[in-house]
């Protein structure tokens, strides 16, 4: 096979891992994406930008896939060295590497190596002036969920508003980053025994979500259960009350909404 041939079964073979991400069938795209990445050391060798790429689309398709976690950290710490080694340290396509490094780290439980990952990203970001960007709005709120995991609530909430500030109000697509970004800034505070600051966080956080047309009512769901637990917790009985009418509400209207089971495709969310 010339490398005419090769570059053309390459992008194909990219283009399908794509196509499965999007239909939410991961552990195909792994198996294009492995494909892809095999293509691009072929055809630009191992160390190569375009080779480092594809390495990071694979970690990314295994963190999806949610298989083999430690494999996926190998390949994402590879890009990452390899991306510093071709003198790119400070550029998307690295904290992009750092991000993911962050996610599979967090569900691998290795919450110190996750941290570590974090600031050094958010630190990147910083210098590139890129703070307004979605990738530190999106990167902030996961910092923090992992330090309030590990009841490290000051610093928790540091970077949940770090990533507030930075960030205006999002909608459509990006609104469920900045919802997290008001999730932990309330658990930060409920960490810190701040119970009026907390409610007042999450308050906003219902408010937000309730404002947002066709946000997900399994995740508006969510952060009202959520809330509900603060307030049993704070013992606020009054607004404990109104918040479970509303769970009620909207647990019932998801009933009367329900179709009929049909069989689902295997493409289907």
């Amino acid at each position: 096979m010339d490398q005419m041939e090769l570059a053309q079964e390459e992008w194909n073979t990219r283009r399908q891992a794509e196509i499965c991400l999007k239909f939410h069938d991961n552990t195909n795209a792994v198996k294009h994406q492995r494909r892809s990445l095999k293509l691009c050391e072929q055809l630009f060798g191992e160390k190569s930008f375009k080779s480092t790429c594809a390495r990071l689309a694979l970690a990314q398709a295994i963190f999806l896939s949610k298989a083999n976690l430690d494999d996926g950290i190998a390949v994402a710490e590879q890009a990452r060295q390899r991306f510093d080694e071709l003198g790119v340290a400070e550029s998307e396509n690295c904290v992009e590497t750092q991000l993911v490094l962050v996610y599979l780290y967090a569900e691998q439980d290795q919450n110190e190596k996750a941290i570590e990952a974090g600031e050094q990203s958010i630190r990147i970001l910083e210098k590139m002036q890129y703070s307004k960007s979605s990738t530190y709005t999106k990167l902030t709120g996961v910092l923090a969920d992992v330090l309030n995991q590990q009841k490290k609530h000051d610093q928790a909430l540091r970077y949940a508003m770090k990533g507030r500030t930075n960030s205006s109000p999002q909608k459509g697509g990006d609104a469920n980053d900045y919802f997290r970004l008001l999730k932990e800034s309330g658990r930060a505070r409920m960490g810190l025994e701040d119970h009026e600051k907390a409610c007042q966080e999450y308050e906003y956080l219902i408010y937000r979500v309730n404002d947002e047309t066709g946000f997900p009512e399994d995740k508006r769901l969510e952060y009202l259960e959520e809330y509900a637990g603060v307030l049993k917790k704070i013992g606020n009985d009054e607004r404990l009350g109104y918040i479970e009418s509303k769970i009620a509400k909207l647990k019932n209207e998801s009933q009367d909404n329900e179709l009929p089971e049909v069989e689902k495709s295997r493409y289907s969310n």
